[in-house]
């Protein structure tokens, strides 16, 4: 095929017509008393949605809520557990059921306790883990799921410890084995990903180095059970809190970490671009005007913008989209709940707070929001600490609990629905750029929202090669000669250019 040929059918893909994506936004009914949920996708539309119940003092129920497409009940499962003390920090699907990880309060400890059901929900077993040297380590903070079998990390509770602990497990809870994770350091994690190998891990974490004691450091070690390849510890600017929790793989085979800093009365985000041994590629501060932005989760759209989620100063529920070195193109506010993580139904994406679950169209876009003014990304540029790490091998013992069912409460109830329109230019787009073709300079009309909008100028091939806000026009001048296209994502338009 020609090269001009390529190039033309690249350029009208780019500026298709858009198709109308119609997302949801549910509640849980009746809501206020769940700690959390985990929405587990099982094909087809259907959703297994964990959820830790919370009466007051007593947050010892767990319900499972199976739901179809409409978020309609198909049924659901209720179970008391062992003390009121009982609640859970994270849940996965395994080939034959569901594991579910946290912590219980049994005979005057604290101790991890994984409870596992069936495809059904229904129970296999239910059993607190021991053997972990000290008493401190007393949660289940993350399961990693590998078919039938699992890992998970522990949690010393609201301490640090100069240790964590990794425990490979299998569906039949009989057989587990474990390592110890130690270092120079006092450190807590929360959050891990498996890389292209299951039984790598990247974790996440905050700590503080016996060599700089004074504050808190945001923290990134990668493992397999039987070594720790690196351990580094990232000085992201804050006065004394320095905390990593989300995680995601790009398609390029790096990965992009999301957290905060505290810096006196304010915090600001932070989002973290590396390679595989933990060297920055990037590192973006991130603040509006709220005073406070906590980022809980990161996720890559396809072509690589990013989606991070959390809450401002506000205790609102922010969601903001990056572009793929972490510029900001647009920022939202939820004022009825703060955001947790993301999770996929299908190829829909989905951002979750404690009893909120928002379908996103293909911009990542969702009803129930509000504009948020002002979000801005600085370059950060970290200090970076490397630790060395030590494991050894433990063995966990484990005991049982005791549960009892219950009647299940909670269902879904919709409260808004948004006709998205996904990326690229508008049906009946009235936009015009002049000249065009063009030696530089650009200049766009046809819409009264032009001045002050974000852009981005990408290359016949969708790499962005240009990115500003709009004012007079945008200068093109710099480029080689070509056809582009000019993206404007606040105003979900796109335009064909020739520069000469």
């Amino acid at each position: 095929m020609p090269r001009h040929s390529l190039l033309l059918l690249l350029v009208s893909a780019l500026c298709a017509p858009t198709h109308a994506q119609t997302v949801h936004t549910y509640v849980l009914n009746p809501p206020y008393i769940t700690r959390s949920f985990r929405p587990l996708d099982l094909g087809g539309g259907l959703t297994a949605n964990v959820c830790d119940r919370a009466f007051g003092y007593d947050s010892s129920r767990v319900e499972l809520l199976f739901t179809a497409a409409d978020q309609s009940t198909l049924s659901s499962v209720s179970y008391r557990l062992q003390s009121p003390l009982t609640f859970f920090n994270d849940a996965e699907k395994l080939n034959d059921g569901f594991l579910i990880g946290g912590t219980n309060y049994y005979s005057s400890q604290s101790l991890p306790c994984l409870f596992k059901t069936s495809l059904t929900g229904a129970v296999q077993w239910y059993k607190y883990i021991d053997n972990f040297g000290t008493f401190d380590q007393d949660q289940v903070i993350r399961i990693l799921p590998r078919g039938p079998d699992f890992s998970l990390y522990s949690y010393p509770g609201g301490t640090y410890d100069d240790h964590v602990y990794r425990v490979e497990g299998e569906a039949t809870g009989t057989t587990f084995s474990g390592t110890r994770i130690s270092a120079a350091a006092q450190f807590r994690v929360y959050n891990a990903l498996p890389t292209t190998d299951p039984m790598k891990h990247l974790v996440c974490g905050t700590g503080r180095p016996d060599a700089a004691p004074d504050h808190l450091q945001a923290m990134l070690f990668m493992n397999d059970p039987g070594s720790v390849n690196w351990m580094k510890y990232y000085e992201l600017g804050g006065d004394f809190t320095q905390e990593f929790y989300g995680l995601t793989a790009t398609a390029d085979g790096n990965y992009v970490v999301s957290g905060y800093a505290t810096l006196g009365s304010a915090f600001f985000g932070v989002l973290m671009k590396i390679d595989p041994a933990g060297t920055i590629i990037w590192c973006r501060k991130l603040e509006d005007i709220s005073t406070g932005l906590f980022l809980a989760d990161v996720h890559e759209l396809p072509g690589g913008d990013l989606l991070v989620c959390g809450s401002n100063a506000n205790y609102l529920g922010i969601l903001a989209k990056l572009d793929p070195n972490g510029q900001p193109l647009w920022s939202k506010l939820y004022i009825d709940d703060r955001f947790a993580r993301f999770a996929m139904s299908g190829s829909t994406v989905l951002v979750n707070g404690a009893f909120t679950r928002i379908e996103l169209d293909a911009n990542g876009e969702g009803c129930g929001f509000t504009d948020n003014a002002n979000l801005t990304a600085s370059i950060l540029d970290p200090p970076v600490t490397t630790l060395a790490a030590t494991v050894t091998a433990f063995t966990p013992s484990t005991s049982p609990l005791i549960h009892h069912p219950r009647t299940p409460e909670l269902g879904w109830a919709p409260t808004c629905t948004f006709s998205g329109i996904a990326e690229g230019s508008s049906p009946g787009s009235e936009l015009v750029a002049f000249p065009d073709p063009t030696t530089g300079p650009v200049r766009l009309s046809g819409s009264d929202r032009l001045p002050g909008a974000a852009y981005r100028v990408l290359s016949a091939s969708g790499r962005m090669v240009l990115q500003g806000r709009y004012a007079n026009g945008v200068d093109l001048s710099v480029l080689s000669p070509g056809l582009y296209v000019i993206e404007l994502p606040e105003l979900r338009e796109r335009i064909r250019v020739v520069r000469e």
